[in-house]
């Protein structure tokens, strides 16, 4: 069985997303292997407990080949704040902690996704801090909005 459809049992279907847009911004789903879960952070049935009020806006878990991917996404119409990112990222880090099962073939991948305006600095500092997931510590991939979500997780960092 799939980690997708692992944590499927568990997840309420209401709160799974057929796309990735907020506010304005987006990521494609192309070419994205199946099964995978795109979990609505924003939805009443998400499983936000536990997150202290912070949240990423979507929770991407998927298969590919013989591993898998565990990525929160926080998409950003305006102004990069990388601050402001790296919290709701970690924050959606702790709940997949809690509901995707223990998985060594899993890869994690924090994508910070912008439409607006990126200064050097912010880029910097999302850049040169690290979202734990276990015992993980990964760079967040910074993307513009209308990337694939595919080449996010691909993306090097």
């Amino acid at each position: 069985m799939s980690l997708a459809d692992q944590v499927r049992q568990n997840i309420s279907e209401e709160c799974l997303a057929r796309g990735c847009r907020r506010d304005g911004c987006s990521l494609t789903l192309e070419s994205l292997a199946e099964p995978f879960l795109l979990i609505d952070m924003d939805h009443d049935e998400s499983p936000t407990n536990g997150s202290g009020g912070k949240k990423c806006d979507f929770i991407f878990i998927g298969d590919e080949g013989d591993s898998s991917w565990i990525a929160p996404l926080e998409l950003k119409r305006g102004k990069l704040r990388a601050k402001e990112m790296l919290a709701q990222l970690q924050a959606g880090a702790k709940i997949a902690e809690r509901i995707v099962p223990h998985n060594d073939r899993a890869r994690f991948r924090p994508i910070a996704v912008y439409g607006g305006k990126a200064h050097l600095a912010e880029r910097k500092r999302l850049s040169s801090n690290r979202v734990r997931f276990r015992s993980q510590k990964n760079r967040v991939a910074l993307v513009r909005c209308g990337t694939s979500l595919l080449g996010a997780l691909k993306k090097r960092t």
